[in-house]
C-alpha cells in the first residue's frame, strides 16, 4: 500500500460516504420543494378537495402536475387522491377510481424517507408521499425514477458504485453487468464503514441510516494490495539483462512495495505481510480515519454554531461601545489571544468580548497583512467581516449569505459558501406542521397566539439553508396572501415585490415584522366582521320576536330554530347585546302590548290574552300582575281614564 492508495481511501470515506449523503439530500431537496410547491397549488388543492370537478376543470387542474413531471427529470409519475370522490389523478395514467387503481397501495401510509417499489414493465422508483395537516391519509405520491436518480449519484470512474436496498433485496449499478456479492458481503445496519476481500475485488460500504440502505465500492484489489509475486516475472526477466537495471529495479521495489508495507507494519504492529493481515491493518485504519473525519466534522460545525452565535450577539455589543460606530469599522474573530501581541495589528479604540472560545475584536482600523501574517505563523484561525457601519451587522441565519461577504485570511479553517457548510438534515414535514398550525392560528387565535406560534416557526427557519429560507418565506407569504388579498382595507405587496423585499432585506426581522403586521390587521379585521355579524344576528333575533309576538309557540328554542342557529348561543349574543335573555325581552314585550290593548281598546282579558298568544286567560291573568304588579282590569281602570 502506497501514499495514493491511502489517499484512495480516504477519498472513499469522505466521498463515497459524507458526499454521498449530501449529494442524496441536494437531489431530494430539490424534488422536494418543487413537490411541496405543487401541493399547496390553488389547482392541486382543488384537485384534492373539490366534491364537484368536471373532466375540463381536472384537465386544467393536471397542468400543475405535468408541470412538475416535465421540468424535473427524476419524477417518473404523480398521484393526486380526491377523498370526496375517491378519485386518482395521474400523470401516467389519466384519472380513476382508487379501488379500481393498480397502483393504489402507494396510498399506504409508511415511515421510510425513500420507500423502493416495483411498477409494472420492470420500473423501480422511490416513492414520497404527501398528507395533509391534521390529515393521516396520504393525498399525494411522487415517484422518483430509481434507475435515473441513483445515476445520478454515481462519481466515481475508477471503481463500480452499488446502493443496495435490503427490504426489496434489490441493487443498482454504476455499471450494467455489475454483479454484487450480497451473502458474501454479510451486510450489517451498524454506521460503521466495511472493508472486505472477496476475489478479485475489495469491497468498501456503509449502511446509510437515514434511506435504510446501503453503498458499496468494488475496487480491483491488485490497485490497493500489490502481491510480491507480481514483480517475480518482471524480476526473472531483467535479471538477465544488465546489472544496472536489477539495481534500478530493485530501488523501485524497495521505494513502492517494501518501505510502504514495512511502514504499515510497524504502525499496526504486524509481525506478518500476510495479506489477511495487511487487510485487517487496513480495516482497523479504515476505521481510525472515520473517527478522525468525524471528529474533524464535529469540531467544524462546532466552530460554525459559535461563530453563530457569535454574530447573533454583535448586533447587542453596540450599546458597549466607547467609540463612534457611525463610520466603518472591521470586525475580527479569533479562537487565540495566548499573545497579546495580537492587539497591536488593532487601531487604538478597540473594544475585545469573549463568548465560547472565541474571542471579537472591534475595531475602527486593523492591520490587514500584519494580521495575516501573523496568524498564518502563529496557526490562528481568523476572518474578518468588510467595512461596514455597525448598524448594518446582522445575524448570519438572518441572511446567509452573509458568508459569502467574508474575506477569509484562512481559507483552509472557516467556511466561505453555502455549499461547504455542515449538512444540517431538515424535517420538512416538522416545517410543515409549524406552518399550518400558525395559519390556523392566523385565522382563529389572538395576537399573542399569533406571535407564539410565529416564533415557533421562526425557530425552525434558523437552521436552514438560504434558499431553504426563502422558500419558505415565500410559501408562507403566499398563503397568507391568498387570504387577504381580497380585503381592501389591508394592503399588502404582490408576491413578487416581497421576494425582492426578501432577497434585499439586511434584517429578516423587517421582514418579521411586516409579516406579523399582516396577521394583525386581518385578526383585527376578522374580529370587527364578526362584531357585525353578532349585530346583525341579535337585531335579526329581535325583528322576529317583534314579528311574531302573538304567535302562541314564540319562544327562545323556536327563535334560534327559525334562524338555525343554536339556541343556548343566540340566547348568549342577545343578552349580551340587550342585558336581558330573549324569554325575557318576549315577556317583556307582550307586557308592553298588552297595556296598550288594556287603554287604547275596549278588548276583554279574554281577548287581550288571545291576542298576546296566551289562550289560558288565567295565565294571562297571573303573568300580568307578576310583570306590573297589579291585574288587568285595575291596570285598565288606573290608566285609561288617564
Amino acid at each position: 500500500i502506497n501514499d495514493s492508495k491511502k489517499k484512495s481511501l480516504i477519498d472513499y470515506h469522505i466521498k463515497t460516504q459524507e458526499n454521498f449523503k449530501n449529494l442524496m439530500a441536494h437531489s431530494l431537496d430539490t424534488v422536494r420543494y418543487a413537490a411541496y410547491n405543487t401541493f399547496y397549488s390553488s389547482e392541486a388543492i382543488s384537485l384534492r378537495n373539490a366534491t364537484d370537478l368536471s373532466p375540463t376543470q381536472a384537465t386544467k387542474y393536471l397542468r400543475t402536475l405535468h408541470a412538475l413531471d416535465s421540468t424535473n427529470p427524476f419524477i417518473h409519475s404523480i398521484y393526486l387522491l380526491n377523498k370526496a370522490s375517491n378519485t386518482v389523478y395521474t400523470t401516467s395514467s389519466g384519472s380513476s377510481v382508487l379501488d379500481q387503481f393498480q397502483d393504489k397501495d402507494a396510498f399506504t401510509p409508511n415511515t421510510h424517507l425513500l420507500r423502493l417499489r416495483q411498477l409494472s414493465k420492470n420500473v423501480w422508483v422511490y416513492t414520497l408521499q404527501f398528507t395533509d395537516f391534521r390529515d393521516t391519509q396520504v393525498s399525494m405520491v411522487v415517484n422518483i425514477d430509481a434507475y435515473l436518480f441513483n445515476r445520478s449519484l454515481f462519481r466515481d470512474t475508477e471503481a463500480t458504485e452499488f446502493i443496495y436496498e435490503p427490504e426489496m433485496d434489490k441493487f443498482f449499478s454504476s455499471t450494467a453487468d455489475s454483479s454484487l456479492p450480497i451473502e458474501t458481503l454479510d451486510f450489517t445496519s451498524d454506521n460503521d464503514s466495511h472493508f472486505k476481500t472477496i476475489g478479485d475485488y475489495v469491497y468498501f460500504y456503509s449502511y446509510q441510516q437515514d434511506y435504510s440502505l446501503y453503498i458499496i465500492k468494488q475496487v480491483k484489489s491488485d490497485t490497493i494490495i500489490s502481491s510480491i509475486s507480481s514483480y517475480l516475472p518482471l524480476f526473472l526477466e531483467i535479471i538477465v539483462i544488465t546489472f544496472i537495471l536489477i539495481l534500478i529495479l530493485g530501488y523501485f521495489i524497495n521505494k513502492y512495495y517494501y518501505t510502504p508495507l514495512y511502514e504499515i507494519m510497524d504502525k499496526f504492529e504486524l509481525k506478518s505481510s500476510s495479506k489477511n493481515s495487511v487487510n485487517n491493518a487496513v480495516t482497523l485504519w479504515i476505521h481510525d480515519q472515520q473517527h478522525k473525519m468525524e471528529e474533524a466534522m464535529h469540531k467544524a460545525k462546532q466552530d460554525y454554531l459559535t461563530k453563530l452565535l457569535l454574530n447573533q450577539k454583535l448586533p447587542l455589543l453596540r450599546n458597549n461601545l466607547d467609540f463612534d460606530t457611525t463610520s466603518d469599522i472591521y470586525i475580527c474573530i479569533l479562537d487565540s489571544l495566548t499573545n497579546k501581541n495580537i492587539l497591536e495589528f488593532f487601531g487604538e479604540q478597540k473594544e475585545v468580548y469573549t463568548i465560547n472560545n472565541l474571542h471579537t475584536v472591534i475595531s475602527n482600523t486593523v492591520d490587514i497583512d500584519g494580521l495575516s501574517n501573523y496568524a498564518k505563523t502563529h496557526h490562528i484561525k481568523v476572518f474578518l467581516g468588510d467595512a461596514k457601519p455597525f448598524s448594518r451587522v446582522y445575524t448570519s441565519y438572518q441572511k446567509l449569505s452573509q458568508l459569502y461577504y467574508l474575506r477569509i485570511l484562512d481559507s483552509t479553517k472557516f467556511f466561505y459558501t453555502e455549499s461547504d457548510m455542515p449538512h444540517f438534515m431538515t424535517n420538512f414535514s416538522t416545517i410543515q406542521e409549524a406552518e399550518q398550525r400558525l395559519l390556523y392560528t392566523f385565522e382563529h387565535g389572538r395576537n399573542e397566539e399569533i406571535n407564539k406560534s410565529f416564533q415557533e416557526w421562526f425557530n425552525l427557519m434558523k437552521s436552514l439553508h438560504y434558499n431553504s429560507l426563502l422558500f419558505f418565506y415565500t410559501k408562507l407569504y403566499s398563503s397568507l396572501r391568498d387570504r387577504i388579498r381580497s380585503i381592501t382595507s389591508i394592503s399588502s405587496l404582490p408576491t413578487y415585490q416581497f421576494e425582492n423585499k426578501l432577497n434585499t432585506i439586511t434584517d429578516i426581522q423587517e421582514i418579521n415584522l411586516y409579516i406579523l403586521s399582516l396577521m394583525h390587521a386581518y385578526n383585527k379585521y376578522l374580529a370587527n366582521m364578526k362584531e357585525e355579524k353578532i349585530l346583525d344576528l341579535v337585531s335579526n333575533a329581535k325583528d322576529y320576536i317583534d314579528a311574531h309576538l302573538c304567535d302562541t309557540d314564540l319562544t327562545a328554542d323556536s327563535v334560534a330554530e327559525s334562524m338555525d342557529y343554536n339556541a343556548t348561543y343566540l340566547n348568549r349574543i342577545f343578552k349580551s347585546q340587550y342585558e336581558m335573555s330573549m324569554k325575557e325581552y318576549i315577556n317583556i314585550s307582550r307586557v308592553e302590548l298588552a297595556k296598550k290593548l288594556l287603554v287604547e281598546t275596549d278588548l276583554s282579558t279574554l281577548e287581550i290574552s288571545a291576542q298576546l298568544g296566551l289562550e289560558n286567560s288565567n295565565y294571562f291573568y297571573t303573568f300580568f300582575k307578576k310583570h306590573t304588579g297589579s291585574t288587568p282590569n285595575q291596570y285598565r281602570t288606573d290608566h285609561k281614564s288617564t
